[in-house]
Order: C-alpha cells, then sequence, then structure tokens
C-alpha cells in the first residue's frame, strides 16, 4: 500500500502499522498524527493514509499546522489560515465565534467591543471567572492565544459607529456582526456595505429562548450580507439561553469558513 509520510509518498506493506514506519525509529520520534490525528505505535494504516512525524523540538503552531493541513488539504487550510476575520461585539455571538474560527484554523483577528466582562456574562459567553473585570477585547485576546498563542490578534476597546466602523474592520476580508441591538446591527450593516460592499457580512437575528435550534437559518438576504438565525426569538421572554446562543454562533462560524473556501452559503 501506498502512504505519505511529512509528504513523500512510501510504499509499505498492507497491515503495517505507525511503528512500522522508518521515521518513527529515530532518538526525536515523540509520535506520529495519521489524517490529522494523534495515533498510537500500534495503529494499523490504511492505503493513502497521510502520516506526519512529531518530532522533539517541533512548535505547537507546526504541529497544528499539519494536522489541520492533513484533514482539510493544504488549498483549504491555506485559504482558510490567510483570511482576516473581523468580529463586531464580544459578547455571546462574538466571543464563540472567535474561538470557533481560530480552532477551525483563522490566524488573523480584528476584535472589537467596549464592555467589560461581569460575573452575568459567564452564564452563556466564552469567558471565565478569571477575566471578571477586563475589557472584553482584552479577554477575548486571552482566551483565543490560550488555544493558538502564534496568531495574531489586533484588539479594540472601543465603542464601534458608523464613523469608526470602517476604518477599524476595512482591510478584513469578512466581517462578523455580533451585536446585541438592532440599532447596533443595522448601523454595522449599513456601513460597511457602503464603504465596502464587496466584503461579506455574516450577521445574526433571533437565537433566543428553548425553542429548537432546527428553526435558525442561513440566508443571504442582500449582497454580501448572511444572517443567521430564526429571526424573531430575540424578542422571546425567555432570553438568551447558552445552548442556543453557542448553536447560533457555531452556525456563524462555519458559514464564514465555507465563504472563504467559496462554497455556496
Amino acid at each position: 500500500m501506498r502512504i505519505t509520510v511529512d509528504g513523500r509518498r512510501t510504499e509499505l506493506p498492507k497491515g503495517s502499522r505507525v511503528s512500522g514506519i522508518e521515521e518513527t525509529q529515530t532518538s526525536d520520534f515523540m509520535y506520529a498524527l495519521v489524517n490529522g490525528r494523534h495515533e498510537e505505535p500500534d495503529h494499523v494504516l490504511e492505503d493513502e493514509d497521510a502520516v506526519f512525524i512529531v518530532r522533539k523540538g517541533c512548535s505547537g503552531e507546526e504541529i497544528s499546522g499539519h494536522s489541520l493541513v492533513q484533514r482539510y488539504s493544504a488549498e483549504k487550510y491555506e485559504r482558510i489560515s490567510k483570511t482576516r476575520v473581523g468580529i463586531a461585539g464580544l459578547g455571546g455571538i462574538g466571543s464563540h465565534v472567535a474561538a470557533a474560527l481560530v480552532r477551525a484554523g483563522i490566524r488573523d483577528l480584528v476584535i472589537a467591543d467596549f464592555d467589560c466582562v461581569d460575573i452575568t456574562n459567564l452564564s452563556r459567553q466564552n469567558y471565565s471567572m478569571k477575566d471578571l473585570g477586563l475589557p472584553k477585547s482584552e479577554a477575548t485576546e486571552r482566551v483565543l492565544k490560550s488555544i493558538a498563542p502564534w496568531i495574531k490578534v489586533e484588539a479594540h476597546n472601543i465603542r464601534l459607529t458608523e464613523d469608526n466602523v470602517a476604518e477599524i474592520f476595512g482591510n478584513c476580508d469578512i466581517v462578523i456582526e455580533a451585536f446585541d441591538s438592532p440599532e447596533a446591527k443595522a448601523m454595522l450593516v449599513s456601513a460597511m456595505y457602503e464603504s465596502h460592499p464587496e466584503k461579506w457580512i455574516v450577521s445574526c437575528s433571533g437565537m433566543a429562548g428553548f425553542d429548537s435550534t432546527s428553526t435558525m437559518d442561513i440566508k443571504q438576504r442582500f449582497g454580501h450580507v448572511v444572517i443567521v438565525g430564526d429571526g424573531i426569538s430575540d424578542k422571546d421572554e425567555v432570553g438568551l439561553v447558552a445552548t442556543r446562543v453557542m448553536t447560533c454562533a457555531g452556525m456563524m462560524a462555519h458559514t464564514a469558513v465555507r465563504l472563504i473556501l467559496e462554497e455556496t452559503v
């Protein structure tokens, strides 16, 4: 059978295990990633498996990058890792979208929020007790770099207005709208659409309450504006619930990834 080891094609007998790869016999060998997953030495290889040998001295950035290349393909990972994403608002939606995008391979973000973390935020936002009192921009940067220290984060502790939105997010490829108020949502979409109509905006509307997550959908409304949610439950008397908010955030993050890869909405 034929496998790939560190990008080189190699022939091995059918039924070979990770421990049978020549490169695992060196003194600096630590473990192997097979198709992006950490596998034990007795793992049985299959035809066309992709193997990356993790050696002593490999950086976290290198290992993570190779894992995502094996899972996605080099072409898809390159597109994702070279895209700059802006996130406007770092509450329940924005804080979770940011973390999901970093885990997906985004390495360059511009984030902005004027608020600070308080204990009521912990019921649905991606913060912990150690973040209480910190600006959300600072706390989010900390969270993201705890996941991937090598990424670039441009953090703004600022109230976004129609006068500064285009300047802050103008060099982003995609912008995530994650505000609470309808007025702020409309402001961002209008300001970005007017100044940069070619850029994708992923917005949200309707993720409150205990209703089924199946009522939320993804629709391209006009131009390059996509809205995720059910469009009505923001008025739900129950209010925001972490599980549904996180579902919406995941849908928004995945929509951004699909747009990066030029998939359909």
